[in-house]
């Protein structure tokens, strides 16, 4: 239903979520953080006890989470624009600092995205191992990138920019940054395509300053 992007019926929704709470028990950790990504995909915030589930589930299978699932399950609550309880969210940190120097191109794109989302709009602060997300960033090639990272990463670098939260130290950024990802960036402003997740006032704030940079070099 996520990836079509429809919605079903009330009551075979009713009846899905039902069942996914019965089977949320014995979830392996990806089947976990992708029920969690549709539920955000969807725009559909879960029910308290389909939550505590999924919570519970997140705890039990964190120590096992690949990059890909603490990836997902993170950009799920930034989407959901929820966070979990302290101890999951722990447990998640944890995981994600354990799978850091792993991550491929879209996973830690999708990840720093996540935590600057969350720590902007939640005044969650940023997790011990932001700095060294960026520096499996600056590993890679740009090549490996896909382009929509490009833009995800240089919306990033924006949002450090203009929020007034706490920003996380010591982040060394790629050189290309500044260059092919605010290109990326710039373009698809342009063309009016978005991540699905931004910040209003502060996107807009965003596209005036990377406008006055581009104007400038």
């Amino acid at each position: 239903y996520a990836m079509l992007g429809r919605m079903p019926g009330g009551s075979t929704w009713a009846a899905l979520e039902i069942a996914a709470g019965r089977v949320a028990r014995d979830m392996q950790s990806q089947e976990m953080a992708n029920l969690t990504w549709a539920y955000a995909t969807l725009g559909w915030m879960p029910g308290d006890s389909m939550w505590a589930a999924l919570e519970t589930a997140a705890r039990r299978v964190a120590r096992n989470m690949n990059a890909q699932a603490v990836a997902t399950l993170t950009w799920a609550y930034a989407m959901l624009g929820r966070m979990p309880s302290g101890s999951t969210w722990a447990a998640l940190e944890t995981a994600a600092g354990r799978v850091a120097q792993n991550m491929k191109p879209q996973e830690v794109a999708n990840l720093l995205y996540a935590y600057t989302i969350l720590s902007i709009l939640q005044h969650v602060e940023y997790p011990f191992c932001y700095a060294a997300l960026w520096d499996q960033v600056s590993s890679l090639e740009l090549r490996d990138f896909s382009r929509e990272s490009l833009y995800m990463l240089y919306h990033v670098h924006l949002m450090h920019s203009f929020s007034s939260s706490h920003r996380p130290a010591a982040v060394q950024y790629p050189t290309w940054l500044m260059v092919e990802a605010r290109d990326e960036w710039m373009r698809n402003v342009r063309d009016d395509h978005t991540c699905p997740m931004h910040t209003g006032s502060l996107h807009q704030s965003s596209i005036s300053s990377a406008s006055d940079t581009k104007l400038s070099t």
